[in-house]
């Protein structure tokens, strides 16, 4: 056993309630770490001072009024905006994962959310260009083609009317040839 997991059941430990097993590789672990030896002893001294005191008497209603608050407070924490998106990534992660208990810490993965929210957004607003050149190259090649029919059909002896109509379409739409 390290200093770690002694740490974790000390408690335990100086209320005696581990187990056979665990209590005999904790006293293995104090007889070989002075370090764990004299928090131990702090401990039991501690909880034996606490033990010593007389009970105090409350008020009447008082553990209820408690029990109230801490109520209210957890509901108020639950019903915020951050702690439903918590909830909503944490059920997407078990669902994911499939790792029923175990419970994820979102903060690293919001903080990446936002960070790819933000790097998107200011790729788009600060884009030299939001448009593409295509639409301007398109309209240059449909006025090219548009001069070369007019011309080709104004010469034409056959009388082609298209160039006609296309000459009036163009100029009741405002457009140039």
């Amino acid at each position: 056993m390290d200093c770690k997991e002694f740490s974790q059941i000390m408690g335990e430990y100086v209320n005696r309630t581990l187990d056979a097993d665990a209590a005999k590789a904790a006293d293995a672990h104090t007889d070989a770490c002075s370090e764990c030896a004299a928090r131990m002893r702090e401990l039991a001294c501690t909880s034996a001072m606490i033990r010593s005191l007389a009970r105090a008497n409350t008020p009447d209603g008082f553990e209820a009024q408690v029990r109230a608050r801490i109520a209210d407070q957890c509901a108020a924490q639950q019903s915020g905006f951050w702690f439903t998106v918590q909830e909503r990534l944490q059920s997407l992660g078990r669902l994911l994962w499939g790792t029923p208990g175990h419970r994820l810490s979102v903060g690293p993965a919001l903080a990446a959310l936002m960070l790819c929210v933000v790097a998107a957004g200011s790729l788009y607003v600060f884009a030299p260009n939001h448009k593409t050149p295509a639409p301007e190259t398109d309209w240059a090649y449909i006025n090219t083609v548009k001069d070369q029919h007019a011309s080709y059909a104004g010469s034409n002896p056959l009388g082609d009317e298209s160039a006609a109509a296309l000459r009036e379409s163009t100029s009741e739409s405002g457009e140039t040839m």
